[in-house]
């Protein structure tokens, strides 16, 4: 997917999503779904003392913060198993 295809795609509404070929489901598994929860708790906790995320952040911090939240999510899907 050309970065054209992907920003079109993004300011779809949701209900023309479906035209898109073959958009990103509306829900993952369950272990993606952890882990956009502890990404939205996170991003919902910035604040001046925790820090924030900006047009600044790098590619680094992202990818950081992103493998936390799978690693939040593993250790959600393990402790649910037990």
């Amino acid at each position: 997917m050309s970065d054209k295809e992907f920003k079109e795609m993004m300011y779809k509404k949701p209900h023309e999503m479906a035209q898109c070929g073959s958009p990103v489901p509306a829900t993952g598994n369950l272990r993606d779904q952890f882990a956009m929860a502890a990404m939205q708790g996170d991003w919902a906790e910035q604040d001046e003392r925790s820090g924030y995320f900006d047009e600044n952040s790098g590619e680094a911090t992202f990818s950081k913060s992103a493998e936390m939240y799978y690693r939040m999510a593993d250790a959600m899907l393990k402790t649910r198993g037990k």
